[in-house]
């Protein structure tokens, strides 16, 4: 029993340390004059993914009646695919949580089906199990979503993953 505790506290430290690499990387890229949003932008959903351990990770932009899929990378194929929308009246709950800046933890999505032909198609095409959802807040208004999507199998997010991800919202 005391060995599998030890074993767990390690498995956080390790964690909590690939979260800090990624941020102290990303911090650097975020303020570089080098480079613009999307680029930027690229890279730290790579960088985010690759440490979270999901296959996709996406930047959605906000408008009060729907979000649009701005950039989503997905690992597997190393590449970025755009242009996917949802719309408020589909799933009025989520925009609502959204809207009042919380973010939306699911750890198995296919459980949580809203009859919604649409996101219920996103969600099979893309073989998505598990959801991380974090609005992204500029000047108190929230402007995008960040999200991390787990393919394959459930993820079970925990405490450090969640706090991981509202802090690319505040970079980003």
């Amino acid at each position: 029993m005391l060995k599998k505790l030890e074993e767990e506290k390690n498995k956080r430290q390790e964690k909590i340390e690939k979260y800090s690499k990624t941020l102290k990387d990303i911090a650097v890229l975020n303020y570089s004059k080098s480079e613009d949003f999307e680029n930027t932008l690229y890279k730290i959903l790579k960088e985010t993914a690759l440490a979270l351990g999901v296959n996709r990770a996406g930047y959605w932009s906000y408008e009060p009646n729907q979000m649009n899929s701005t950039k989503i990378y997905d690992t597997k194929i190393n590449t970025l695919e755009n242009t996917t929308r949802f719309y408020k009246k589909d799933n009025p709950t989520y925009f609502e949580k959204i809207e009042s800046k919380h973010q939306v933890v699911m750890s198995d999505i296919r459980s949580h089906s809203t009859n919604n032909k649409k996101n219920d198609s996103y969600i099979y095409k893309h073989n998505i199990f598990s959801t991380l959802d974090t609005p992204v807040v500029i000047d108190g208004e929230v402007k995008g979503i960040i999200s991390f999507e787990a393919t394959q199998k459930i993820k079970n997010w925990d405490n450090e993953d969640i706090n991981f991800s509202r802090t690319i919202s505040d970079i980003i």
